[in-house]
């Protein structure tokens, strides 16, 4: 593992804090004279993770016991921690991440191993004064009955002695280890082996994006800012744009798609190229290449493709994918998308050749996709590569991420402006903030924890929510936009100046609200209607007798003035940028009458 190291430390204190309570560590489960290494911990999955390794719960060849030491979030440090066999009947639940090396736990230094033992986790005891041996596996398993605990991600690998001390373990710098501590990893054909390649040097990958639309959205933005982790971590990232996949379109369980002209899905491409030329570096060592996927299939024959890659592919295999088997189930698919998944896999054998490619990332929705271009390089190259998902976000109200009221929140600034995407973080459910920092933004671990802690202790600040919208309004439209988005925030709930708002920016704000019009020809005498009647137009009271009530209340403004006369009628001169009078009935209900 990059970056690790281990440290001589004086010993804990008698009483050493439970298990509960660590934060950064790393774990290894024991059976025998095996041990399965842990790389998350996710306890709530552990039947998932024991079954893709041919074990389960209540067997009695499960793995027994998980050693994990390290430091807290304060940098306390901490002493391993054994916790007892998984041979239980029911799996409890912990509420902590492990994080665990690939490679063999041997000479940890340290004096004090502390046991969790009992059905209920309750029991404990010391092994004190371990002396300059340590202590063996086998002995430590002697000691423990059933606690209950699972692993998430995982590995075996074989272990001879495995020395149980007192450790610290620096920070950690793998792309794997960051992708885990950020729970982005949902499933993996082989994580160890993938750890092994990304430890061992620059590898290549590549996620595809087909134009089904003129712009990307925020589903895809989690798995661009995947590949820009690799990239940062110093792998080479293939952006691909699906110019041939995106004639066709991935099967959806709703029903067949619409296709689009080819000249239509054209115009796409080069705008998605244009999106995703912001988020990776394209010069340096590891520069990202952008290709399409039109450029090698345009000129295949369906014979050639049939003969050479539609042999390698079960159609039973094919109808176990979820999509085609619901469609199926209602009123059918076509054969131009159930073979979508022969030309995205062979998007992955081409890759591999040309440019030497050996993973490709995507959401969990793509997981038989991917997990098929896998099998047919392996089929036809006889080469070993791999698969990375990661989770499909949810929000904590069960709504779609990246749904609004008003529809898909798209990257393209004339789609959704910058205006609407800074609201959409600044407005996250405080439920969501832990999977949206974690998901999203590049801070480091002790910024998101303290983020965290800060929406949970003082709500009302919605600190977490305006760093992300900050951070990310930024990364997808430009510092200027973003402080433009800031500034209009601002000036709409009364802070600021409008001159401090361009006229662009302002009129993307207030469309983004409650708004109406004033035809030009409305204007009499040099004055516009009145302030009753201009609330009513703004959709901000629901008549004008509600509007005279705001005002005789003092909680109506024009251009963020309080108005004291219902019938005060406006000049052109009070316009903003010769086209907006601003309106707002108390302190949140913003709203603005545009004149044309």
């Amino acid at each position: 593992m990059h970056g690790e190291h281990q440290e001589h430390l004086r010993g804990p204190a008698t009483d050493a804090p439970q298990l509960g309570q660590l934060g950064h560590y790393r774990g290894i489960i024991g059976m025998g004279e095996r041990l399965l290494q842990v790389q998350h911990t996710g306890v709530d999955r552990v039947c998932e993770s024991l079954d893709g390794l041919g074990l389960r719960a209540g067997q009695a060849h499960c793995p027994q016991v998980l050693i994990a030491g390290g430091h807290d979030s304060l940098g306390g440090d901490l002493p391993i921690e054994v916790v007892g066999d998984l041979r239980g009947d029911r799996i409890g639940s912990l509420d902590r991440d492990l994080l665990g090396d690939h490679r063999t736990h041997q000479g940890m230094e340290g004096r004090e191993v502390r046991a969790l033992a009992g059905p209920d986790g309750a029991q404990r005891r010391n092994l004190h004064d371990l002396g300059e041996g340590g202590v063996h596996f086998d002995d430590v398993l002697g000691g423990l009955a059933h606690s209950r605990l699972g692993v998430r991600h995982a590995r075996m690998m074989p272990a001879r002695a495995l020395r149980c001390r007192w450790a610290r373990m620096r920070p950690v710098t793998g792309i794997i280890e960051e992708l885990l501590w950020r729970e982005l990893i949902a499933d993996s054909t082989d994580l160890g082996a993938l750890r092994e390649a990304t430890d061992a040097g620059s590898i290549t990958l590549y996620c595809g994006f087909d134009p089904t639309a003129p712009s990307l959205h925020l589903g895809n933005l989690a798995q661009i800012l995947t590949v820009r982790r690799f990239q940062q971590h110093g792998h080479r990232p293939l952006a691909l744009v699906g110019g041939a996949t995106g004639l066709i379109g991935d099967p959806k369980e709703s029903g067949e798609r619409t296709l689009n002209a080819a000249q239509t899905v054209e115009q796409w491409v080069a705008r998605i190229r244009g999106q995703l030329e912001r988020f990776y570096e394209f010069s340096g060592e590891n520069a990202a290449v952008m290709v399409n996927n039109y450029d090698w299939t345009a000129g295949l024959s369906a014979l050639e493709f049939l003969r050479d890659v539609g042999k390698h592919f079960s159609v039973n295999r094919m109808l176990d994918r979820e999509a085609v088997s619901a469609r199926l189930a209602k009123d059918g698919i076509s054969y131009t998308e159930f073979s979508y998944q022969l030309l995205q896999s062979y998007d992955y054998l081409q890759l591999h050749r040309q440019y030497g490619c050996i993973l490709q990332t995507g959401g969990s929705d793509q997981w038989g996709n991917i997990t098929a271009g896998v099998d047919l390089v392996r089929r036809i190259d006889g080469a070993h590569v791999h698969a990375l998902t990661t989770p499909l976000i949810t929000k904590a109200d069960g709504t779609k991420f990246g749904k609004t009221e008003s529809g898909t929140v798209w990257l393209d600034p004339e789609l959704t402006s910058p205006y609407a995407f800074f609201q959409f973080w600044l407005n996250a459910d405080d439920r969501d903030i832990p999977v949206l920092l974690r998901t999203f933004s590049f801070k480091d671990k002790t910024e998101i924890d303290e983020l965290i802690t800060a929406t949970n202790e003082r709500p009302h600040e919605r600190a977490a929510q305006r760093a992300l919208a900050e951070e990310l309004t930024e990364l997808v439209h430009g510092s200027g936009e973003m402080r433009g988005a800031q500034a209009a925030g601002r000036v709409l709930f009364g802070q600021g100046e409008f001159s401090e708002v361009p006229e662009a920016t302002l009129t993307a704000a207030l469309l983004e609200t409650p708004h109406g019009e004033v035809a030009s020809e409305e204007i009499e005498d040099g004055q516009l209607p009145a302030i009753d009647e201009l609330l009513v137009r703004a959709g901000l009271v629901d008549s004008k007798g509600a509007a005279r009530r705001a005002v005789k209340e003092g909680g109506a403004y024009l251009n963020n003035e309080r108005v004291s006369d219902a019938g005060y009628r406006p000049t052109p001169d009070d316009l903003v940028h010769g086209t907006w009078l601003v309106l707002r009935r108390g302190k949140r209900n913003v709203g603005g009458v545009r004149v044309r």
